[in-house]
């Protein structure tokens, strides 16, 4: 009945099945590697958002130095000041669905590190090329709290003479040992909480990372269904098929069984015809 199984329609048909069905678990299987991400994200948020400021050097003891796993977010106290005129913009980063950039400061402590600060958020401007314009930072000496990230890597993208596509900590290092800043801190740069003295106008801070876990879990759920699904279409398409097949060679169809009734009691047959007596008696 199911010979036609083996040509090869049905062959390719089963192979596609299968594909589609181990392309969906590996897609739900990412799904889930990224909620897994997503939470190890969240706990670092967790952990290290509030903690109380430390010194830079406890967490990163060197200009070229990693962040160190599970520090992301942590606080660190910068004592120097800003140097505004190596100052660069990030493109393209909104804020409450509204387009704008984040003013990247470098920030030169005492000791001689600079670490680039992220100072926060300002409107595009009316050309769209860039802010109208940046609030310049505190002038002179300077304690600021920053939290640390990690660089965001290289960018494929060009971008306008004093702006990144992503903050590429290797770039900015470029871009500002080109005007003669003293070498960048490549291993982290820093989210700015607090600064003193503040300035009347300054960009708006970034505001605290959300913690949810986003939708990874039922887009995970939707592709192993997905992939149950293109399992379980491939067998009823074969059932419809040998169907169809044995309808065109006249087989007859099975028949159905259905349960038989029970047969009964000598006491239900006694119960039956008294009722039947009672209610002729009625009629009468």
């Amino acid at each position: 009945m199911y010979r036609f199984l083996l040509s090869r329609r049905w062959l390719g048909g089963f192979s596609l099945a299968v594909v589609v069905a181990i392309g969906c678990v590996l897609l739900g299987s990412w799904q889930l590697d990224r909620r897994e991400q997503r939470q190890e994200r969240n706990a670092l948020v967790t952990d290290n958002y509030d903690r109380p400021p430390v010194p830079l050097d406890d967490v990163l003891p060197g200009a070229a130095s990693p962040l160190p796993a599970g520090t992301e977010y942590t606080p660190v106290t910068l004592d120097g000041r800003y140097l505004p005129e190596s100052g660069l913009l990030l493109r393209n980063r909104p804020l409450d669905g509204l387009p704008g950039h984040h003013s990247l400061v470098p920030f030169q402590t005492g000791a001689g590190d600079v670490v680039l600060v992220d100072r926060g958020w300002v409107p595009v401007g009316s050309t769209g090329a860039g802010p109208d314009d940046v609030p310049p930072p505190p002038v002179g000496d300077v304690e600021a709290t920053v939290r640390l990230r990690p660089g965001e890597g290289r960018s494929t993208r060009g971008a306008p003479p004093g702006q990144l596509q992503r903050i590429d900590l290797d770039a900015a290092a470029d871009l500002l040992a080109a005007v003669g800043t003293p070498p960048l801190h490549t291993g982290a740069y820093g989210v700015l909480a607090v600064e003193r003295p503040a300035t009347a106008v300054a960009p708006t801070t970034l505001p605290r990372p959300a913690v949810d876990e986003g939708p990874h879990l039922s887009y995970s759920l939707q592709w192993f269904v997905f992939a149950l699904g293109a399992l379980v279409g491939f067998v009823v398409l074969v059932r419809r098929t040998a169907g169809d097949d044995a309808a065109d060679r006249g087989e007859a169809p099975r028949p159905v069984t259905r349960p038989r009734r029970a047969r009964p009691s000598p006491e239900d047959e006694e119960d039956a015809l008294l009722d039947a007596a009672e209610r002729a008696g009625n009629r009468t």
